[in-house]
Protein backbone atom coordinates (compact mmCIF):
# COMPACT_ATOMS: atom_id res chain seq x y z
CA UNK A 1 0.00 0.00 0.00
CA UNK A 2 2.86 2.36 0.90
CA UNK A 3 4.61 1.70 -2.44
CA UNK A 4 1.39 2.32 -4.42
CA UNK A 5 0.80 5.61 -2.56
CA UNK A 6 4.40 6.69 -3.23
CA UNK A 7 4.02 5.92 -6.95
CA UNK A 8 0.80 7.94 -7.12
CA UNK A 9 2.52 10.86 -5.34
CA UNK A 10 5.51 10.73 -7.70
CA UNK A 11 3.15 10.68 -10.70
CA UNK A 12 1.22 13.72 -9.45
CA UNK A 13 4.42 15.66 -8.80
CA UNK A 14 5.80 14.74 -12.24
CA UNK A 15 2.63 15.86 -14.05
CA UNK A 16 2.45 19.11 -12.09
CA UNK A 17 6.02 19.93 -13.08
CA UNK A 18 5.27 19.50 -16.78
CA UNK A 19 5.11 22.34 -19.33
CA UNK A 20 2.74 25.20 -18.38
CA UNK A 21 0.16 25.55 -21.17
CA UNK A 22 0.13 29.33 -20.56
CA UNK A 23 -2.55 31.87 -19.80
CA UNK A 24 -4.25 33.27 -22.90
CA UNK A 25 -4.82 36.83 -23.93
CA UNK A 26 -8.20 37.56 -25.51
CA UNK A 27 -9.37 39.31 -28.68
CA UNK A 28 -13.02 40.32 -28.65
CA UNK A 29 -14.32 40.46 -32.22
CA UNK A 30 -17.26 42.78 -31.61
CA UNK A 31 -18.61 43.48 -35.11
CA UNK A 32 -17.67 44.90 -38.49
CA UNK A 33 -17.74 48.45 -39.82
CA UNK A 34 -17.87 48.54 -43.61
CA UNK A 35 -16.90 51.50 -45.80
CA UNK A 36 -16.82 52.08 -49.53
CA UNK A 37 -17.19 54.68 -52.29
CA UNK A 38 -20.19 57.02 -52.11
CA UNK A 39 -21.71 55.56 -55.28
CA UNK A 40 -21.96 52.13 -53.62
CA UNK A 41 -24.98 53.33 -51.65
CA UNK A 42 -25.69 52.72 -47.97
CA UNK A 43 -23.19 50.57 -46.14
CA UNK A 44 -24.73 47.61 -44.29
CA UNK A 45 -22.27 46.21 -41.69
CA UNK A 46 -23.98 42.86 -41.55
CA UNK A 47 -21.57 40.03 -42.30
CA UNK A 48 -21.32 36.68 -40.58
CA UNK A 49 -17.86 36.94 -39.09
CA UNK A 50 -14.20 36.59 -39.92
CA UNK A 51 -11.14 34.42 -40.16
CA UNK A 52 -8.51 35.38 -37.57
CA UNK A 53 -4.74 35.00 -37.86
CA UNK A 54 -2.28 35.93 -35.12
CA UNK A 55 1.44 35.96 -35.91
CA UNK A 56 0.59 34.32 -39.27
CA UNK A 57 -1.08 31.39 -37.51
CA UNK A 58 -4.71 30.54 -38.23
CA UNK A 59 -6.78 30.96 -35.06
CA UNK A 60 -10.04 29.85 -36.63
CA UNK A 61 -13.28 31.15 -38.09
CA UNK A 62 -15.51 33.20 -35.82
CA UNK A 63 -19.01 34.63 -35.87
CA UNK A 64 -19.54 38.20 -34.67
CA UNK A 65 -19.42 38.74 -31.75
CA UNK A 66 -16.84 36.28 -30.37
CA UNK A 67 -14.28 36.27 -27.58
CA UNK A 68 -11.17 34.50 -28.89
CA UNK A 69 -8.41 33.18 -26.58
CA UNK A 70 -4.90 33.36 -28.04
CA UNK A 71 -1.68 31.97 -26.51
CA UNK A 72 0.49 34.88 -27.65
CA UNK A 73 2.08 37.74 -25.78
CA UNK A 74 3.62 41.13 -26.56
CA UNK A 75 3.32 42.85 -29.95
CA UNK A 76 1.76 40.57 -32.57
CA UNK A 77 0.51 41.05 -36.11
CA UNK A 78 -3.21 40.33 -36.39
CA UNK A 79 -4.87 39.62 -39.76
CA UNK A 80 -8.65 39.56 -40.06
CA UNK A 81 -10.47 38.32 -43.18
CA UNK A 82 -14.21 38.98 -43.81
CA UNK A 83 -16.41 35.89 -43.78
CA UNK A 84 -19.91 35.69 -45.28
CA UNK A 85 -22.58 33.05 -45.47
CA UNK A 86 -22.79 32.20 -49.19
CA UNK A 87 -26.35 32.35 -50.55
CA UNK A 88 -27.54 32.58 -46.93
CA UNK A 89 -26.77 28.89 -46.39
CA UNK A 90 -25.93 28.06 -42.79
CA UNK A 91 -23.43 25.40 -43.89
CA UNK A 92 -21.54 27.39 -46.51
CA UNK A 93 -19.09 30.09 -45.38
CA UNK A 94 -16.45 31.80 -47.47
CA UNK A 95 -13.97 34.66 -47.27
CA UNK A 96 -15.60 37.58 -49.06
CA UNK A 97 -13.31 38.80 -51.86
CA UNK A 98 -15.07 42.16 -52.34
CA UNK A 99 -13.86 43.39 -48.94
CA UNK A 100 -10.20 43.87 -48.16
CA UNK A 101 -8.74 42.02 -45.17
CA UNK A 102 -7.72 44.14 -42.20
CA UNK A 103 -4.20 44.08 -40.77
CA UNK A 104 -3.18 45.54 -37.43
CA UNK A 105 -0.96 44.99 -34.38
CA UNK A 106 -2.04 44.14 -30.85
CA UNK A 107 0.09 44.18 -27.72
CA UNK A 108 -1.26 41.03 -26.12
CA UNK A 109 -1.20 40.57 -22.35
CA UNK A 110 -2.38 37.39 -20.57
CA UNK A 111 -5.96 37.72 -19.26
CA UNK A 112 -6.37 41.12 -20.96
CA UNK A 113 -9.20 41.58 -23.49
CA UNK A 114 -8.59 43.66 -26.62
CA UNK A 115 -11.82 44.69 -28.36
CA UNK A 116 -12.11 45.51 -32.05
CA UNK A 117 -14.87 46.60 -34.42
CA UNK A 118 -13.20 45.45 -37.63
CA UNK A 119 -13.02 48.27 -40.25
CA UNK A 120 -13.44 46.40 -43.52
CA UNK A 121 -13.62 48.36 -46.77
CA UNK A 122 -14.43 47.47 -50.35
CA UNK A 123 -11.43 46.72 -52.54
CA UNK A 124 -10.48 49.44 -55.02
CA UNK A 125 -10.45 46.72 -57.71
CA UNK A 126 -14.18 46.00 -57.28
CA UNK A 127 -16.41 47.13 -60.16
CA UNK A 128 -19.92 48.28 -59.31
CA UNK A 129 -22.34 46.86 -61.88
CA UNK A 130 -25.50 48.23 -60.28
CA UNK A 131 -26.83 49.54 -56.99
CA UNK A 132 -30.25 50.67 -55.80
CA UNK A 133 -31.64 51.73 -52.45
CA UNK A 134 -35.01 52.57 -54.02
CA UNK A 135 -34.98 56.17 -52.86
CA UNK A 136 -35.49 57.41 -56.41
CA UNK A 137 -37.50 55.85 -59.22
CA UNK A 138 -38.34 52.19 -59.65
CA UNK A 139 -36.26 50.48 -62.36
CA UNK A 140 -37.99 47.17 -61.68
CA UNK A 141 -41.21 45.86 -63.14
CA UNK A 142 -44.04 43.97 -61.42
CA UNK A 143 -43.25 45.62 -58.10
CA UNK A 144 -43.71 48.86 -56.16
CA UNK A 145 -41.77 51.23 -53.96
CA UNK A 146 -42.97 51.44 -50.35
CA UNK A 147 -41.80 54.11 -47.92
CA UNK A 148 -40.53 53.66 -44.36
CA UNK A 149 -40.47 49.87 -44.69
CA UNK A 150 -36.81 49.46 -45.62
CA UNK A 151 -34.01 48.20 -43.42
CA UNK A 152 -33.47 51.57 -41.73
CA UNK A 153 -37.02 52.90 -42.15
CA UNK A 154 -36.11 53.94 -45.68
CA UNK A 155 -37.77 53.03 -48.95
CA UNK A 156 -37.88 49.43 -50.07
CA UNK A 157 -39.00 47.41 -53.05
CA UNK A 158 -42.09 45.30 -52.43
CA UNK A 159 -42.97 42.28 -54.55
CA UNK A 160 -46.29 40.51 -54.22
CA UNK A 161 -47.73 37.32 -55.63
CA UNK A 162 -51.50 37.59 -55.40
CA UNK A 163 -52.82 35.05 -57.87
CA UNK A 164 -52.38 31.45 -58.87
CA UNK A 165 -49.49 32.49 -61.14
CA UNK A 166 -47.25 32.07 -58.09
CA UNK A 167 -44.45 34.04 -59.69
CA UNK A 168 -43.41 37.68 -59.96
CA UNK A 169 -40.40 38.61 -62.07
CA UNK A 170 -38.63 41.94 -61.72
CA UNK A 171 -35.46 43.13 -63.34
CA UNK A 172 -33.04 45.98 -63.76
CA UNK A 173 -31.12 46.33 -67.01
CA UNK A 174 -27.47 47.36 -67.10
CA UNK A 175 -26.36 47.52 -70.72
CA UNK A 176 -22.67 48.14 -69.96
CA UNK A 177 -20.35 45.44 -71.18
CA UNK A 178 -19.27 43.08 -68.43
CA UNK A 179 -16.24 40.87 -68.72
CA UNK A 180 -17.11 37.56 -67.09
CA UNK A 181 -13.95 35.64 -67.81
CA UNK A 182 -13.27 32.42 -65.90
CA UNK A 183 -12.07 33.26 -62.41
CA UNK A 184 -14.00 36.50 -62.26
CA UNK A 185 -15.90 37.06 -59.00
CA UNK A 186 -19.52 38.22 -59.28
CA UNK A 187 -21.58 38.71 -56.13
CA UNK A 188 -25.00 40.15 -55.40
CA UNK A 189 -25.67 41.83 -52.07
CA UNK A 190 -29.14 42.79 -50.83
CA UNK A 191 -31.38 42.92 -47.78
CA UNK A 192 -34.65 41.04 -47.73
CA UNK A 193 -37.58 40.52 -45.38
CA UNK A 194 -40.27 38.03 -46.35
CA UNK A 195 -43.42 37.03 -44.52
CA UNK A 196 -44.14 34.10 -46.80
CA UNK A 197 -42.89 32.70 -50.07
CA UNK A 198 -39.64 31.61 -51.67
CA UNK A 199 -37.25 34.17 -53.19
CA UNK A 200 -34.75 33.33 -55.94
CA UNK A 201 -32.17 35.85 -57.23
CA UNK A 202 -31.00 35.27 -60.80
CA UNK A 203 -28.90 36.85 -63.54
CA UNK A 204 -29.71 36.98 -67.22
CA UNK A 205 -27.41 38.20 -69.96
CA UNK A 206 -26.66 37.98 -73.66
CA UNK A 207 -23.46 36.24 -74.67
CA UNK A 208 -21.16 37.15 -77.58
CA UNK A 209 -23.53 35.38 -80.00
CA UNK A 210 -26.60 37.23 -78.71
CA UNK A 211 -27.98 34.17 -76.93
CA UNK A 212 -29.81 34.84 -73.66
CA UNK A 213 -28.39 32.96 -70.68
CA UNK A 214 -30.25 32.62 -67.38
CA UNK A 215 -28.29 31.80 -64.23
CA UNK A 216 -29.76 30.39 -61.05
CA UNK A 217 -28.22 28.93 -57.93
CA UNK A 218 -29.40 25.66 -56.40
CA UNK A 219 -31.21 27.11 -53.41
CA UNK A 220 -33.81 29.75 -52.51
CA UNK A 221 -34.40 32.16 -49.65
CA UNK A 222 -36.95 31.33 -46.97
CA UNK A 223 -39.26 33.60 -44.92
CA UNK A 224 -37.67 35.61 -42.12
CA UNK A 225 -38.89 37.97 -39.39
CA UNK A 226 -36.26 40.72 -39.80
CA UNK A 227 -34.14 42.12 -42.62
CA UNK A 228 -31.25 39.81 -43.49
CA UNK A 229 -28.20 40.78 -45.53
CA UNK A 230 -27.61 38.24 -48.29
CA UNK A 231 -24.38 37.61 -50.19
CA UNK A 232 -25.30 35.68 -53.33
CA UNK A 233 -22.50 34.16 -55.35
CA UNK A 234 -22.72 34.01 -59.14
CA UNK A 235 -18.99 33.58 -59.76
CA UNK A 236 -19.12 29.85 -60.40
CA UNK A 237 -22.02 30.24 -62.81
CA UNK A 238 -20.38 32.68 -65.19
CA UNK A 239 -17.55 31.65 -67.50
CA UNK A 240 -17.85 33.68 -70.70
CA UNK A 241 -16.56 37.02 -71.93
CA UNK A 242 -18.17 40.08 -73.53
CA UNK A 243 -21.46 39.83 -71.67
CA UNK A 244 -24.09 42.48 -72.51
CA UNK A 245 -27.67 43.25 -71.51
CA UNK A 246 -27.03 42.09 -67.99
CA UNK A 247 -30.28 41.81 -66.03
CA UNK A 248 -30.86 41.15 -62.38
CA UNK A 249 -33.99 39.16 -61.62
CA UNK A 250 -35.78 38.41 -58.37
CA UNK A 251 -38.27 35.58 -58.68
CA UNK A 252 -40.86 35.29 -55.94
CA UNK A 253 -42.84 32.08 -55.64
CA UNK A 254 -45.76 31.22 -53.41
CA UNK A 255 -45.10 28.26 -51.17
CA UNK A 256 -46.63 24.92 -52.05
CA UNK A 257 -50.36 24.97 -51.45
CA UNK A 258 -50.42 28.78 -51.21
CA UNK A 259 -51.36 31.48 -53.73
CA UNK A 260 -49.81 34.53 -52.06
CA UNK A 261 -46.31 35.70 -51.20
CA UNK A 262 -44.77 39.02 -50.19
CA UNK A 263 -41.19 40.23 -49.82
CA UNK A 264 -39.33 43.50 -49.22
CA UNK A 265 -35.93 44.12 -50.83
CA UNK A 266 -33.48 46.92 -50.02
CA UNK A 267 -29.88 48.03 -50.62
CA UNK A 268 -29.18 45.99 -53.75
CA UNK A 269 -25.59 45.91 -54.98
CA UNK A 270 -24.13 43.82 -57.84
CA UNK A 271 -20.33 43.64 -57.80
CA UNK A 272 -17.55 42.21 -59.94
CA UNK A 273 -13.89 41.62 -59.17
Amino acid sequence: MYIKSLLVLITIVFVSCGKDPGIPAFIYLKNANISGPANFGDMVPDIYGCKLEVASQNRGYWQFPSLVPVLFQDSQTVSIYPLVRVNNLSTNYESYPMLEPYFTNFFLVPKKVDTISVPFKYSESVKLLMTDGFEGGNPFGNSKIVSALGRNNSNALQIDVVSSMQESLIMAINSNEVICKPGSEIWLEFDYKMTKGALIPALSYSDANGKQIDLYAQNFLKPNANFTRVYWKFSELVGVANVTNLRLNFILLAEQGQKEATTLIDNVRLLQL
